[in-house]
Order: C-alpha cells, then sequence, then structure tokens
C-alpha cells in the first residue's frame, strides 16, 4: 500500500516545469468533484472556478514541486494555492528579475500577479455573505478589515505586490482555517 501512495510523488518529481500546471489543474479537477458532493462549498466552487480559469492560460506557475505536492496533498487545494500564488506574486513583485523565464511564461505571471488579489478579495466576499451577521468574519479576523479598507480605497494607486504582505497573508489563512467556528460563535451571539 505504501507503493501506492509514492507513485504521486515520484511522477511529480519527475515532471518538467511544463507540466506543472496540468498537475495542479488535475488536483483542482478532484476537488470539484469533492464540492459538488458538499452543496454547501459554494464559495469555494468559485474560488476553484477562478484558479482554474486563470491556471489554464499559463504553463508555469512559478512554484515549487514541494509546493505543489503540498497543494495537491491538501485537503482544499484551491485555498492552500490561492496562498501560495499570493505569497509568490509578492515575491515576483520584489524580484522582476527572473530572466530564465520566457516572454509567454513573463506575461502569464504577470496576468496572475495582476489578477490574484481581485480572486482573494472575491474569495473573501463570498464567506462574508454567508456570515451569520454582517461584521462576524471581519470581528474575528481583524486584518481583513484594514486589507479590505486599502483595497478598496487604493486599488488603483498602489500596485499589486503593495496591496498585501507576506506576513498578513500568513495570519489571514492560518485564521481562514477556523471560519466555520467564527460562524458558529457569531450564531450564538446573534
Amino acid at each position: 500500500m505504501k507503493f501506492i501512495s509514492i507513485i504521486p510523488v515520484v511522477i511529480l518529481f519527475s515532471l518538467p516545469p511544463l507540466a506543472h500546471a496540468s498537475t495542479v489543474l488535475k488536483c483542482l479537477g478532484r476537488e470539484e468533484l469533492q464540492i459538488h458532493m458538499k452543496s454547501e462549498l459554494w464559495h469555494l466552487y468559485n474560488l476553484n472556478q477562478d484558479l482554474v480559469n486563470i491556471i489554464s492560460t499559463g504553463d508555469n506557475l512559478g512554484l515549487s514541486d514541494q509546493e505543489i505536492l503540498e497543494i495537491c496533498e491538501s485537503k482544499q487545494p484551491s485555498i492552500l494555492l490561492l496562498k501560495h500564488l499570493l505569497l509568490e506574486s509578492i515575491k515576483n513583485n520584489r524580484d522582476d528579475t527572473n530572466s530564465k523565464n520566457s516572454s509567454l511564461n513573463q506575461y502569464f505571471l504577470t496576468v496572475v500577479r495582476n489578477n490574484i488579489n481581485e480572486i482573494f478579495f472575491k474569495y473573501i466576499a463570498l464567506i462574508q455573505a454567508k456570515a451569520p451577521t454582517p461584521t462576524c468574519l471581519y470581528d474575528n479576523i481583524p486584518i481583513l478589515k484594514s486589507i479590505y479598507g486599502r483595497y478598496r480605497y487604493l486599488q488603483k494607486n498602489i500596485g499589486p505586490e503593495q496591496m498585501l504582505k507576506e506576513d498578513e497573508i500568513e495570519k489571514i489563512f492560518n485564521q481562514l482555517i477556523h471560519v466555520d467556528n467564527y460562524f458558529r460563535s457569531c450564531k450564538k451571539v446573534k
């Protein structure tokens, strides 16, 4: 049985970077199947579809084999992929002189970089729409309020790399894991 679980790891590490996007697309496809079985995960379905749309246009996500393996083995690959793409977007904006990328791949990474913040904020808005009270999500994840204000009022004046910071992304995703607990506590107070 251990032999079977090692096969995906061996296959993943033997694939060239060109296959990374297709590997992630397969993971997202499996997740989509799970989402259809659980109808209450509609916000995750929208995130999944947004990521499928953006990934299907390129070939190299700029993620390592280890990151792709971690994404594919997680219970909710879309959420982890979103986190990794946000972090990668910040890193690429800091380190934009990566000459090993082809111009087509550089264009793809620019498209991802320019759209990933919108995908993130749309995902947060979908979660907030499901919240039992209007301020539930912001009360439990206070950093979202300042980030959303920055996005709403400064979006046209600052670049995507200034919209979110690495430590903010880590905090948000560490807290989003507990969103169901937050919603239960907000229902009790309501």
